[in-house]
């Protein structure tokens, strides 16, 4: 019984330990970011539709530690309200040589927007650019759309690719940077209609 008892302890003393840490509350970032980690990005807008703004905040414990992913709804007496938080899902890279850096938006229809830029110091010629997009409804966050892109530091070579979920349609751009007047090859295709995935449910 007392072996039991332990093993219920351990495996809830895991699970606290796996939680995040983001603040459930608070009027601003400062106070919803605990002391010590580093605020990475924020970004406000209406993501809900009702009429107030919300608040997206992506923060670290640390340098080498995975981003936490926070949504907050804003409330009418000026606090923001935890929806989620979304640990381990973040675009983040633990190779030598490679750094990204995350950017989030919410656009005036209130599309989250999380942009990451991979890029290399050494052992690659090439950087790549996601961008993931999502949109509130039927009480929660669906991705509609993403798009990738990369190029070549040595050809100037680039092709970019463009998924709209909703339309279900690929939009595929090839270009080159390096040449003056190249015309673009745009190819369009069409994707297979599946169920939109929530946040949270992959890694981006």
């Amino acid at each position: 019984m007392k072996r039991t008892i332990l093993m219920v302890l351990m495996v809830c003393g895991m699970a606290a330990a796996a939680q995040t840490n983001l603040r459930t509350t608070g009027r601003n970032v400062q106070e919803l970011v605990p002391e010590g980690w580093i605020n990475i990005a924020e970004a406000q807008g209406d993501l809900n539709k009702d009429g107030i703004e919300d608040l997206v905040v992506v923060a670290a414990p640390g340098e080498d530690e995975w981003p936490v992913l926070g949504i907050y709804w804003g409330g009418k007496q000026g606090r923001f309200n935890i929806y989620q938080a979304y640990d381990s899902i973040m675009p983040h890279s633990d190779e030598e040589f490679s750094m990204v850096d995350l950017s989030i938006s919410i656009t005036k229809r209130g599309v989250l927007r999380i942009d990451s830029q991979l890029s290399y110091s050494a052992g690659s010629t090439g950087n790549e650019r996601q961008t993931h997009m999502f949109r509130y409804q039927d009480g929660d966050f669906y991705q509609i759309g993403f798009e990738i892109a990369s190029y070549s530091r040595y050809t100037g070579e680039s092709e970019e690719q463009s998924y709209n979920y909703l339309t279900h349609k690929r939009k595929t751009t090839y270009g080159n940077v390096f040449q003056d007047g190249y015309k673009d090859k745009i190819v369009w295709s069409n994707l297979e209609r599946e169920p939109l995935k929530r946040l949270g449910s992959f890694e981006m």
